[in-house]
Protein backbone atom coordinates (compact mmCIF):
# COMPACT_ATOMS: atom_id res chain seq x y z
CA UNK A 1 0.00 0.00 0.00
CA UNK A 2 1.21 3.39 -0.83
CA UNK A 3 2.42 5.73 1.26
CA UNK A 4 -0.17 8.61 1.76
CA UNK A 5 1.99 10.98 3.30
CA UNK A 6 1.39 13.50 6.32
CA UNK A 7 0.43 17.05 5.03
CA UNK A 8 2.39 19.80 6.85
CA UNK A 9 1.09 22.68 4.77
CA UNK A 10 -1.59 23.26 2.77
CA UNK A 11 -2.80 26.34 1.16
CA UNK A 12 -3.66 27.88 -1.90
CA UNK A 13 -0.16 28.70 -3.58
CA UNK A 14 1.74 26.21 -1.92
CA UNK A 15 1.75 22.73 -0.66
CA UNK A 16 3.78 20.47 1.65
CA UNK A 17 3.75 17.01 2.50
CA UNK A 18 6.23 14.46 4.41
CA UNK A 19 6.40 10.51 3.60
CA UNK A 20 8.48 8.24 5.62
CA UNK A 21 10.96 8.70 8.64
CA UNK A 22 11.55 12.22 10.05
CA UNK A 23 14.51 12.35 11.53
CA UNK A 24 16.70 12.43 7.75
CA UNK A 25 14.98 14.28 5.43
CA UNK A 26 14.99 15.49 2.00
CA UNK A 27 13.36 18.30 0.95
CA UNK A 28 12.22 17.89 -3.09
CA UNK A 29 11.35 21.58 -3.65
CA UNK A 30 9.10 22.35 -6.96
CA UNK A 31 10.50 23.63 -10.27
CA UNK A 32 9.32 25.64 -12.90
CA UNK A 33 6.68 23.66 -15.62
CA UNK A 34 5.64 25.55 -18.42
CA UNK A 35 2.63 22.83 -18.76
CA UNK A 36 1.60 23.56 -15.33
CA UNK A 37 -2.00 22.53 -13.77
CA UNK A 38 -2.69 23.34 -10.40
CA UNK A 39 0.06 21.48 -7.83
CA UNK A 40 1.99 18.75 -9.65
CA UNK A 41 1.13 14.85 -7.85
CA UNK A 42 3.75 14.23 -4.93
CA UNK A 43 4.90 11.06 -4.00
CA UNK A 44 7.89 9.46 -1.69
CA UNK A 45 11.37 8.87 -3.20
CA UNK A 46 11.53 5.02 -3.44
CA UNK A 47 14.97 4.98 -3.03
CA UNK A 48 15.20 6.98 0.04
CA UNK A 49 12.27 5.11 1.88
CA UNK A 50 14.67 1.77 0.90
CA UNK A 51 17.21 4.11 3.30
CA UNK A 52 15.45 5.06 5.92
CA UNK A 53 15.33 8.68 4.22
CA UNK A 54 12.08 10.67 4.41
CA UNK A 55 11.06 12.73 2.05
CA UNK A 56 9.52 15.84 2.18
CA UNK A 57 7.87 17.47 -1.10
CA UNK A 58 6.97 21.30 -1.59
CA UNK A 59 5.08 22.42 -4.25
CA UNK A 60 3.41 25.10 -6.00
CA UNK A 61 0.09 25.74 -7.62
CA UNK A 62 1.61 28.39 -9.96
CA UNK A 63 5.04 29.08 -10.83
CA UNK A 64 5.04 31.40 -8.13
CA UNK A 65 8.97 31.65 -7.24
CA UNK A 66 8.06 30.57 -3.32
CA UNK A 67 6.74 34.43 -3.48
CA UNK A 68 3.67 34.16 -1.81
CA UNK A 69 1.14 35.58 1.06
CA UNK A 70 1.77 32.48 2.51
CA UNK A 71 5.48 32.12 3.43
CA UNK A 72 5.31 32.90 7.10
CA UNK A 73 2.84 30.49 8.01
CA UNK A 74 4.39 27.99 5.79
CA UNK A 75 7.54 28.81 7.61
CA UNK A 76 5.82 28.46 11.05
CA UNK A 77 5.14 25.04 9.85
CA UNK A 78 8.20 23.89 8.45
CA UNK A 79 10.16 25.10 11.13
CA UNK A 80 7.75 23.06 13.68
CA UNK A 81 8.44 19.86 11.28
CA UNK A 82 11.63 19.93 10.64
CA UNK A 83 13.11 21.39 13.85
CA UNK A 84 13.71 18.26 15.63
CA UNK A 85 15.25 16.22 12.64
CA UNK A 86 18.38 15.25 12.78
CA UNK A 87 19.71 16.21 9.45
CA UNK A 88 17.60 18.02 6.77
CA UNK A 89 18.96 17.84 3.47
CA UNK A 90 17.41 19.64 0.04
CA UNK A 91 18.25 19.47 -3.79
CA UNK A 92 16.55 22.14 -6.07
CA UNK A 93 16.66 23.05 -10.02
CA UNK A 94 16.55 26.74 -10.92
CA UNK A 95 13.32 27.82 -8.74
CA UNK A 96 13.56 25.09 -6.52
CA UNK A 97 16.75 26.04 -5.85
CA UNK A 98 15.99 29.73 -4.78
CA UNK A 99 13.20 28.13 -2.92
CA UNK A 100 15.55 26.26 -0.58
CA UNK A 101 17.65 29.11 0.17
CA UNK A 102 14.73 31.22 0.92
CA UNK A 103 13.25 28.54 3.28
CA UNK A 104 16.58 27.00 4.17
CA UNK A 105 16.06 28.79 8.14
CA UNK A 106 12.60 27.08 7.91
CA UNK A 107 13.72 24.09 6.95
CA UNK A 108 16.71 23.46 9.62
CA UNK A 109 18.56 22.92 6.19
CA UNK A 110 21.89 21.05 6.74
CA UNK A 111 23.54 20.55 2.90
CA UNK A 112 22.13 21.53 -0.30
CA UNK A 113 22.88 20.55 -4.04
CA UNK A 114 21.59 23.59 -6.04
CA UNK A 115 21.10 23.55 -9.54
CA UNK A 116 21.55 26.63 -11.39
CA UNK A 117 19.72 28.14 -8.75
CA UNK A 118 18.39 32.67 -8.31
CA UNK A 119 19.86 35.00 -5.74
CA UNK A 120 16.85 36.80 -6.76
CA UNK A 121 14.08 37.80 -9.68
CA UNK A 122 13.34 41.39 -8.60
CA UNK A 123 15.27 44.01 -10.69
CA UNK A 124 16.78 45.75 -7.28
CA UNK A 125 18.49 42.70 -6.26
CA UNK A 126 19.59 40.67 -9.60
CA UNK A 127 19.17 43.72 -12.49
CA UNK A 128 21.38 41.39 -14.76
CA UNK A 129 18.47 38.97 -14.87
CA UNK A 130 16.24 41.06 -16.96
CA UNK A 131 13.87 38.26 -18.22
CA UNK A 132 12.99 37.30 -14.68
CA UNK A 133 13.00 41.05 -13.51
CA UNK A 134 9.48 41.49 -16.44
CA UNK A 135 8.01 38.14 -13.79
CA UNK A 136 8.79 39.87 -10.89
CA UNK A 137 6.01 42.79 -11.42
CA UNK A 138 3.83 39.89 -10.28
CA UNK A 139 5.08 39.22 -6.84
CA UNK A 140 4.90 41.38 -3.99
CA UNK A 141 9.12 42.04 -3.57
CA UNK A 142 8.48 42.15 0.47
CA UNK A 143 8.56 38.55 0.08
CA UNK A 144 11.69 38.42 -1.40
CA UNK A 145 13.30 38.52 2.27
CA UNK A 146 16.13 35.49 1.43
CA UNK A 147 18.90 37.57 3.03
CA UNK A 148 16.82 38.04 6.26
CA UNK A 149 15.37 34.20 5.97
CA UNK A 150 18.47 32.84 5.01
CA UNK A 151 20.76 29.94 6.70
CA UNK A 152 23.92 31.14 6.89
CA UNK A 153 25.98 28.04 7.89
CA UNK A 154 24.22 25.86 5.26
CA UNK A 155 26.64 23.82 3.35
CA UNK A 156 26.62 22.22 -0.20
CA UNK A 157 27.44 22.96 -3.22
CA UNK A 158 25.88 25.46 -6.32
CA UNK A 159 26.21 24.11 -9.85
CA UNK A 160 25.68 26.38 -12.91
CA UNK A 161 26.99 26.72 -16.44
CA UNK A 162 29.40 29.30 -16.69
CA UNK A 163 28.59 30.36 -20.55
CA UNK A 164 25.03 32.00 -18.88
CA UNK A 165 26.40 34.88 -17.76
CA UNK A 166 22.77 35.38 -15.45
CA UNK A 167 23.47 32.59 -13.87
CA UNK A 168 26.80 32.93 -12.83
CA UNK A 169 25.75 36.59 -11.37
CA UNK A 170 23.17 34.39 -9.36
CA UNK A 171 25.59 31.42 -8.30
CA UNK A 172 28.20 34.81 -7.22
CA UNK A 173 25.41 36.37 -5.15
CA UNK A 174 24.40 33.27 -3.33
CA UNK A 175 28.00 32.12 -2.92
CA UNK A 176 28.61 35.69 -1.15
CA UNK A 177 25.74 35.27 1.23
CA UNK A 178 26.68 31.53 1.61
CA UNK A 179 30.08 31.07 1.96
CA UNK A 180 29.99 27.03 2.88
CA UNK A 181 27.94 26.50 -0.47
CA UNK A 182 30.98 25.94 -2.89
CA UNK A 183 30.70 27.34 -6.80
CA UNK A 184 31.29 24.47 -9.05
CA UNK A 185 30.96 25.67 -13.01
CA UNK A 186 29.90 22.84 -15.28
CA UNK A 187 30.57 23.68 -18.74
CA UNK A 188 27.59 22.95 -21.50
CA UNK A 189 25.65 21.93 -18.41
CA UNK A 190 22.59 24.20 -20.03
CA UNK A 191 20.10 25.79 -17.58
CA UNK A 192 19.37 24.20 -15.02
CA UNK A 193 22.73 22.93 -15.12
CA UNK A 194 21.88 19.17 -14.70
CA UNK A 195 20.09 19.54 -18.32
CA UNK A 196 22.88 18.19 -20.40
CA UNK A 197 24.46 16.22 -17.56
CA UNK A 198 22.62 13.79 -15.56
CA UNK A 199 19.63 11.54 -17.18
CA UNK A 200 16.37 10.63 -15.94
CA UNK A 201 17.77 6.84 -14.96
CA UNK A 202 20.56 8.99 -12.78
CA UNK A 203 18.77 11.15 -10.57
CA UNK A 204 18.65 8.95 -7.19
CA UNK A 205 22.49 8.70 -7.39
CA UNK A 206 22.10 11.91 -7.12
CA UNK A 207 19.88 12.03 -4.26
CA UNK A 208 22.56 9.08 -2.43
CA UNK A 209 25.46 11.39 -2.91
CA UNK A 210 23.49 14.38 -1.20
CA UNK A 211 23.52 12.04 2.28
CA UNK A 212 26.68 10.23 0.97
CA UNK A 213 29.28 13.12 0.70
CA UNK A 214 30.68 15.10 3.40
CA UNK A 215 32.21 17.62 0.46
CA UNK A 216 29.60 18.10 -2.05
CA UNK A 217 31.39 20.67 -3.88
CA UNK A 218 34.26 18.12 -4.30
CA UNK A 219 32.32 15.08 -5.35
CA UNK A 220 30.40 17.45 -8.00
CA UNK A 221 33.15 18.62 -9.56
CA UNK A 222 34.78 14.96 -9.73
CA UNK A 223 30.83 13.72 -11.04
CA UNK A 224 30.75 16.08 -13.72
CA UNK A 225 34.66 15.37 -14.95
CA UNK A 226 33.67 12.04 -15.71
CA UNK A 227 30.02 12.55 -17.16
CA UNK A 228 31.43 14.79 -19.22
CA UNK A 229 33.40 12.26 -21.56
CA UNK A 230 30.04 11.00 -22.32
CA UNK A 231 27.75 13.53 -23.05
CA UNK A 232 27.07 14.83 -26.90
CA UNK A 233 26.70 18.29 -26.15
CA UNK A 234 29.46 18.75 -23.93
CA UNK A 235 32.07 17.30 -26.19
CA UNK A 236 30.35 18.70 -29.34
CA UNK A 237 30.52 22.41 -27.47
CA UNK A 238 34.32 21.56 -26.40
CA UNK A 239 34.61 20.71 -30.18
CA UNK A 240 33.31 23.67 -31.37
CA UNK A 241 34.89 26.64 -28.86
CA UNK A 242 38.16 24.94 -29.32
CA UNK A 243 37.46 25.60 -32.82
CA UNK A 244 36.69 28.61 -32.70
CA UNK A 245 39.78 29.55 -29.72
CA UNK A 246 42.20 28.13 -32.34
CA UNK A 247 40.49 30.51 -35.88
CA UNK A 248 41.59 33.25 -33.76
CA UNK A 249 45.18 32.58 -32.65
CA UNK A 250 46.51 33.39 -35.94
CA UNK A 251 44.56 36.34 -36.51
CA UNK A 252 45.77 37.23 -32.54
CA UNK A 253 49.54 36.24 -33.10
CA UNK A 254 49.49 38.75 -36.75
CA UNK A 255 47.80 41.77 -35.14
Amino acid sequence: MSDPGRVIFDGQHVRAVHFGETARICVQLDHGRKDRDGFPAQKPSRWLERKGIGTLSIVLSDNSWFLTPENNALRDALDAHCGQAQDVRAIGFSMGGYGAVLLSQALHLDHALLFSPQYSIFPSRAPWDKRRNRISAAFCEEWDDLEARIKPDLKGAILFDPRIKWDVLHARALHAALPGMGMVAVPFGGHPSHKHLIGKKDFWRITKELFDQSDLPAWAHRYRRVQRETTEVYLSGMTRYIDMRDSRIPQEENA
